[in-house]
């Protein structure tokens, strides 16, 4: 070999020992084959493990770098077998070639090539052009480039290696960032754009396509579309026929699919090539367990370009986490649909439960019903109980569906079945269109009051259980909702008849309360319930010691016994209800004999008959309606009763109290009389022994004087007749008279009065002794429960009437004040009753009847008039009262 080669041989060995990458490998060889043996071009064609190929390495041609070698080729297994440098174009080569390598070669315009060989494995080769100056390479020639590839065989080997270790720690990092941005990427289509540009950055392509498919329907579509590089948006999410694509062979056997030749291919499969322009195809299933999801299918349209197992295995790695991520993207769809379907379904409740309108019921179920479950057709309907037809809401309100025969039979089925029910019936005949019907019969109480009818091509989506599900419980709402608005049709028919039946009760009630006279009341009741019961004639009467006492009659003669016995009556005592009998009791010619009791608390009070000519006289309704009259009437009757027996009380308590107070004023006043002469000397002088005990008999006689006084004021209160007598007073000339009534108490514990009268003081309108009544009342008990020496003021003054809604604008109000013993909260709510006194040992210490405040009261307030007080335990009490001013006129 010439010094030249060796040099260039030792100064290559020396260069590759800092060779670290391919291009720098090219280079030194460019380098050194440039000094040396001069090609017009060469190429380095190196193994790529990922695609079992030998792929051209030429920065200086990058429109070659498509040509490639597979590692079966007769090109390449020459290689392998010779070992060394092969002249293409000498006559024992050519015969060896295939037509295809052949064809590249003579492209490339190679004119010998030499093996990379390292431990019997071909890592690459090296294809020289012709020399530059010559003809052909010499031997020599030959020699040196053949130990050139000898030394760089090794390199390239562990370039390989490394290159492929990184490969695959690439695809690791990409798949990683792939399972990594699936968990973060919710987006459905930011999914499928993420899952493709990582499928690219691993794989060659020019065509990707991401399909999904739901067995039930062989629904089968693409969701995501690359045709040479471009994102096809107007072929996804587009209904599919399986039957003319590629991936159907993936998806039937779950099993991925490569080729070289994908039209070949298809056609093999008995399917048309779709894509005619493909080379390189392969496709891989999405699998969920022994569930296949849809497809992943790459595709490169250059004829240099092959796929290799490795990255089918690499492209079913992207497919697994595909699976899982369509799997959780699913979910979450699922989620989100459902949550908007339990949205739809409450809003659809919400709505139902607040209409009680059928056409609107329906309609609300159809609007809303589009939204719930989508379809092509969306129908609520109810069944017309008089036509046995269909009806659904239109705009001009309820009208009548007309379905095709085979719906009718479907909607039989389902109402036979009394469930929810989908059904395929075939449309078009001539193009075998299908539809699905989604059907679910409404029911209420075992009686089909309506339906629910979805219809959906099926070329779309199936109704699934899901929709079946809920169909069923958006059903088991509008059934109830339609249970309601009928319940309330009825109710409002029943409600309206009520309230007409309650209007002539309270017109009753009315005419009844309008007194408290029993004959009244009983003749109000008969009147009322011959005019609702039709009947012919009718007796009213008290029940009183087992007979019949008649009140009043109508339509009978005049010579009606006015007392039976009840035995004389077909009537039950012991039955204490309405009783109807078939035969006449005093109407002749009657037919029929109605009895109501006026019962009240277990004790008939009133009888009341109805006779009539007719058999079929009083039915249900109408004795119910008179059961309640005489409920009613019972009431009155019994309150006429007790006001009866009250009112004779009252009068014979008001004739005793008068009796005992006229029997005991003659011999008070005799009492009083002697007892003042001789206190005065009038039988001669008296010891202070005997002077004390006459002032105890003044004093005993004054209080019996004004018991009998109070007794007889409640007495004729109660009675009604305690007359007044109205005058303008002055109230100036009142209190003098008051204070001079209670001088001698004044003095006996050293008490004190302080008048505080305004200057201006009008005239009141009033009774005049009863205002000194008042006046007296308030200022003996102030003098009564305060303690000796303290002070008692009294203060009037004009003011304005604090009572809202009176005829009296302006008030005198006075005031009396005292610094007593006071009254306690307990006591403060009951100092106004009758004969209330307090349990207090201050108060109980002092004589009293009760009666005073309460007769104070309502002499205030009888003459237009408010009486109140404030009061404080232990320290005094002021009480206030109002009478009118005295007008001009």
């Amino acid at each position: 070999m010439e010094e030249r080669y060796r040099n260039a041989e030792r100064e290559f060995t020396l260069s590759l020992v800092n060779i670290d990458n391919f291009l720098d490998l090219y280079r030194l060889l460019e380098t050194t084959l440039g000094e040396t043996v001069n090609p017009q071009f060469f190429y380095l064609f190196l193994y790529k493990s990922d695609s079992n190929h030998y792929r051209l390495f030429s920065p200086n041609h990058p429109a070659s770098e498509e040509i490639t070698f597979p590692e079966n080729s007769p090109f390449v297994d020459l290689l392998k077998k010779k070992g060394k440098a092969i002249a293409l174009f000498a006559d024992e080569t050519l015969p060896k070639l295939s037509q295809n390598d052949r064809a590249k070669l003579t492209l490339l315009e190679v004119n010998v090539c030499y093996p990379f060989l390292y431990q019997n494995q071909l890592t690459g080769f090296l294809g020289l052009g012709a020399p530059t100056q010559k003809l052909k390479y010499g031997r020599q020639a030959h020699e040196f480039v053949e130990e050139l590839c000898r030394i760089a065989a090794f390199s390239i080997y562990h370039l390989l290696k490394r290159e492929e270790v990184e490969q695959q720690i690439q695809q690791m990092q990409i798949i990683n960032r792939l399972a990594q941005g699936i968990n973060v990427t919710l987006h459905f289509d930011d999914l499928l754009e993420l899952i493709f540009a990582q499928t690219e950055n691993i794989i060659p392509l020019t065509d990707y396509w991401l399909s999904t498919y739901n067995p039930i329907g062989q629904l089968f579509s693409f969701a995501f579309v690359i045709e040479d590089q471009e994102r096809r948006f107007d072929q996804e999410n587009i209904p599919l026929d399986l039957n003319e694509y590629l991936e159907k062979v993936v998806l039937q056997k779950a099993k991925p699919l490569q080729t070289d030749d994908y039209t070949q291919t298809a056609r093999l499969h008995g399917i048309p090539p779709k894509f005619p322009y493909l080379q390189s195809w392969m496709c891989v299933p999405l699998l969920s367990g022994k569930e296949t999801l849809g497809t992943i299918s790459i595709g490169h349209r250059s004829i240099g370009i092959t796929y290799s197992k490795k990255q089918l295995q690499i492209l079913q790695a992207i497919a697994d986490q595909t699976a899982a991520a369509l799997i959780k993207t699913k979910l979450l769809q699922a989620t989100q649909i459902q949550a908007q379907r339990m949205t739809v379904l409450n809003e659809i409740g919400r709505r139902l439960t607040a209409s009680l309108e059928l056409d609107k019921i329906l309609d609300v179920v159809q609007q809303q019903g589009q939204q719930l479950i989508p379809c092509d057709e969306w129908l609520a309907m109810i069944v017309d109980e008089a036509s046995g037809d269909y009806l659904s809401p239109t705009p001009n309100g309820l009208q009548k569906v007309y379905l095709d025969s085979q719906t009718l039979q479907v909607i039989q089925k389902a109402t036979q079945l009394g469930q929810p029910l989908i059904e395929n019936v075939t449309v078009n005949t001539q193009d075998e269109t299908i539809k699905q019907l989604l059907i679910n019969p409404l029911y209420i109480e075992k009686r089909l009051m309506g339906l629910l009818l979805l219809s959906r091509s099926l070329k779309n989506q199936p109704f699934l259980q899901d929709d079946l599900d809920l169909i069923a419980t958006l059903g088991h709402q509008v059934s109830i909702a339609l249970a309601n608005a009928l319940k309330y049709a009825q109710t409002d028919q029943a409600l309206q008849s009520k309230l007409s039946e309650l209007a002539i009760l309270q017109q009753i009630d009315r005419e009844l309360n309008a007194s408290l006279d029993i004959e009244r009341t009983l003749s109000i009741t008969l009147q009322h319930a011959l005019r609702q019961s039709q009947a012919d004639a009718g007796v009213i009467g008290l029940i009183k010691e087992n007979h019949f006492y008649i009140v009043h009659s109508v339509g009978y003669p005049a010579n009606l016994s006015p007392m039976l016995p009840i035995e004389a009556l077909s009537f039950d005592t012991s039955f204490l209800d309405a009783q109807v009998h078939r035969k006449s009791t005093f109407f002749e010619n009657g037919e029929s004999t109605a009895f109501f009791p006026l019962v009240r608390e277990k004790r008939v009070l009133a009888l009341l008959i109805l006779e009539s000519q007719q058999p079929d006289f009083c039915p249900a309704d109408i004795q119910s309606f008179i059961v309640r009259l005489c409920s009613h009437a019972a009431i009155a009757v019994s309150n006429a009763i007790l006001y009866s027996e009250v009112q004779q009380a009252n009068h014979a308590k008001s004739e005793f109290v008068s009796l005992v107070s006229h029997e005991l004023k003659t011999p008070m006043t005799a009492i009083k009389g002697y007892a003042d002469l001789i206190a005065q000397g009038a039988v001669g002088p008296i010891n202070e022994v005997q002077a004390n005990f006459l002032s105890t008999i003044r004093a005993n006689v004054n209080r019996m004087a004004n018991l009998v006084s109070d007794l007889a004021d409640i007495s004729r209160i109660e009675a009604g007749k305690l007359h007044l007598e109205f005058e303008a007073t002055s109230i100036q000339e009142v209190l003098q008279e008051v204070i001079r009534t209670v001088s001698t108490q004044l003095e006996e514990k050293k008490q004190q009065i302080i008048l505080n009268l305004a200057t201006d003081l009008p005239l009141v309108w009033c009774d005049r002794n009863r205002l000194i009544q008042i006046y007296n009342n308030l200022i003996s008990n102030a003098i009564k429960y305060s303690p000796p020496e303290t002070q008692i003021e009294v203060k009037c003054y004009e003011t304005t009437n604090p009572q809202e809604g009176q005829l009296q604008q302006r008030v005198v109000l006075s005031s009396v004040r005292d610094q007593g013993v006071g009254i306690s909260a307990e006591d403060q709510q009951k100092i106004f009753q009758k004969f209330f006194r307090s349990d207090d040992p201050k108060v109980r210490e002092n004589p009293g009847t009760g009666l005073g405040l309460n007769i104070t009261k309502y002499l205030v307030e009888i003459q237009g008039g408010q009486i109140w007080f404030e009061s404080q335990l232990g320290v005094g009490s002021t009480f206030y009262f109002t009478i009118p001013v005295a007008s001009a006129d």
